[in-house]
């Protein structure tokens, strides 16, 4: 499952282990969830919580610009 939680991350200065701790749960985990696999509802919910988005921000809507806040070359 895509997500948006690395840019966010990346957006805010926030490490994994700030998230983590932020969410109440391990940053081995929050990675494995970064990584596209699909957490509970209620880890979901922490997650958007500690970043403070909602869930269908952070797990279903596409971020159309990149992590870096680069902008991107236009032809």
């Amino acid at each position: 499952m895509k997500n948006n939680i690395k840019a966010l991350r990346a957006e805010m200065n926030m490490s994994q282990s700030q998230l983590a701790g932020k969410a109440r749960i391990s940053r081995p985990y929050l990675s494995y969830i970064e990584n596209g696999h699909a957490p509970s509802l209620s880890i979901a919910k922490q997650i958007s919580s500690a970043l403070g988005e909602t869930v269908d921000f952070v797990f279903f809507t596409k971020m159309s610009y990149k992590v870096d806040n680069a902008p991107e070359e236009v032809s």
